[in-house]
């Protein structure tokens, strides 16, 4: 039974996973193994029929994932398909692009200009996501010299290791200002630089860079070339040294501007000055994932207590996500003691006074434990989440407990 060709390209597409094309940037690699069990399954159908054999293997083409942590083997072939890549043409079909590089030794030059090929006849692209470190950083270079008329998603991870604190250029500037289309952009990574300097940002402010952007995760300091936010709806803030002060420099306000998170550990704190903040800068906030959770919360709701009106600021908040860093295997969390459960309780309790409009507010205990000789990661401890009944007021309320063992729910009136 022949099927029409609509039909062939929706399993095609269905198979290599569409909607993963706005997915955050995959350091971990998992989507590079779910990457290659879609090649297996395109392969084996490219193979069925002559019918088959063309949108499979325009399917095949559309995603290809470059990296250099791999065994012998396994870089050779994937040397061979970059050069058969460029012999057949098939990154006419390229849509979306992966390339992690790491180390760089002279045997790579060829290797190089092979990516060089590929970049500049990838037409179609919309999904370019590059993390280079040490002699791989010529490529964003190289980059920046070129233009995709499809782009929507670029994720771009610099380790600040390659960055000189003198060194003004940023290869990727230009790159921001030339893609108007961009509707996702991403350099928010631990140890990670901003894309453009922190100084420049006046001057690309001009250019009314990134008209279309709806999703940013990264360095507050990159917003500032933002000139118009019509479409931008999420923000994922990373590293945020002087937080305060770069936020007064965005071109304010940001309207629809819903969901914020700041990444952890770079938590924001919970008070006046903070809220009338975001409040200024996103006052359409509905969910705020990455207050910090501390004694000064405590004391601020405390302070809250006796007065019955609203707050002020963010007057829209629905949903809001705290952390506390309890023990340690850092140095600098090790002396940390964990907040009481009932004084974290009694806060949240507080919370639908000054924003009428909330539905949960949830607390996530973690520590850091040492993985490997250099690093740490976080291990999450417990989770409580408090939801608010409508029109319940503060004095009906749901509180679901998550400790290491089963979940519980508790009503409490």
């Amino acid at each position: 039974m022949s099927l029409p060709s609509d039909i062939r390209r929706m399993v095609v597409e269905a198979i290599r996973c569409p909607d993963d094309e706005f997915a955050r940037f995959d350091t971990r690699r998992l989507r590079r193994e779910k990457w290659l069990e879609e090649n297996r399954t395109l392969s084996a159908l490219s193979l069925t029929s002559r019918m088959w054999t063309t949108d499979a293997i325009a399917g095949l083409w559309s995603e290809v994932h470059i990296e250099d942590e791999l065994s012998a083997e396994d870089w050779e072939a994937q040397t061979r398909m970059l050069e058969k890549c460029i012999q057949i043409g098939h990154n006419i079909s390229l849509k979306r692009l992966t390339i992690l590089l790491h180390t760089r030794n002279p045997t790579h030059d060829h290797f190089e200009t092979s990516l060089h090929h590929i970049l500049a006849q990838s037409t179609v692209l919309r999904c370019l996501q590059v993390f280079v470190n040490g002699r791989w950083r010529p490529l964003l270079h190289h980059l920046g010299t070129l233009t995709f008329p499809n782009l929507r998603v670029l994720g771009v991870l610099i380790p600040w290791a390659n960055v000189d604190a003198l060194d003004e250029e940023r290869p990727m500037e230009e790159f921001l200002t030339k893609h108007r289309t961009l509707e996702v952009v991403e350099s928010n990574f631990v140890s990670s630089t901003p894309i453009c300097n922190a100084s420049h940002w006046e001057d690309l402010r001009k250019s009314n860079p990134l008209p279309k952007l709806r999703t940013f995760r990264g360095h507050l300091s990159d917003l500032q070339i933002l000139n118009s936010s019509q479409h931008l709806r999420t923000l994922e803030l990373g590293e945020m040294s002087d937080f305060f002060r770069s936020l007064s420099r965005m071109a304010n306000p940001f309207p629809n501007v819903i969901h914020l998170t700041f990444s952890p550990p770079h938590h924001i704190s919970f008070g006046t000055v903070s809220l009338k903040a975001l409040s200024e800068s996103f006052p359409s906030l509905r969910i705020v994932d990455g207050f910090r959770l501390s004694k000064a919360f405590l004391e601020f709701m405390k302070s809250q207590s006796k007065s019955l009106e609203p707050s002020p600021h963010l007057s829209g908040l629905r949903v809001v996500t705290f952390y506390e860093t309890c023990g340690s295997d850092s140095y600098m969390f090790r002396n940390i003691l964990p907040l009481a459960d009932a004084s974290v309780e009694r806060a949240f309790k507080g919370l639908r006074t000054l924003f009428p409009a909330i539905v949960s507010a949830k607390h996530v205990k973690y520590e850091y434990v040492r993985l490997g000789r250099a690093f740490d990661t976080r291990k999450d401890v417990s989770n409580m989440e408090m939801h608010y009944l409508p029109g319940s007021g503060s004095s009906h309320l749901e509180t679901r407990v998550e400790r290491k063992g089963p979940s519980m729910t508790v009503s409490v009136i």
